[in-house]
């Protein structure tokens, strides 16, 4: 948080416009890898939590489908069918 909060600081008094930067660099080379450090655990977090969300939602889908609420049923599906074009879509923007 230090330098996160050395950096705000830094663009906040505009410190730049007399040292075209100089220091902006030097905060960049110890903030960058704290973003790096970052990135992966919250990938593997988010891509934890789509997965307990697509296992509750196939629940709930098979409770609803058990119970007779057929449209009820087929408008999660639409919406599962649409979550995973998105998916689908995001991973090859990713990718690209």
């Amino acid at each position: 948080m230090k330098v996160y909060n050395e950096a705000a600081n830094y663009g906040e008094l505009e410190g730049y416009k007399d040292d075209q930067y100089a220091k902006a660099a030097e905060i960049h080379s110890r903030f960058y890898p704290l973003i790096e450090s970052y990135v992966n655990p919250a990938n593997e977090y988010t891509a934890n939590v789509h997965s307990i969300a697509l296992e509750r939602q196939e629940k709930e889908m098979q409770q609803v489908k058990d119970a007779g609420y057929i449209i009820r049923y087929d408008m999660l599906k639409i919406m599962r069918l649409k979550n995973d074009i998105l998916d689908a879509i995001s991973e090859q923007s990713a990718s690209s």
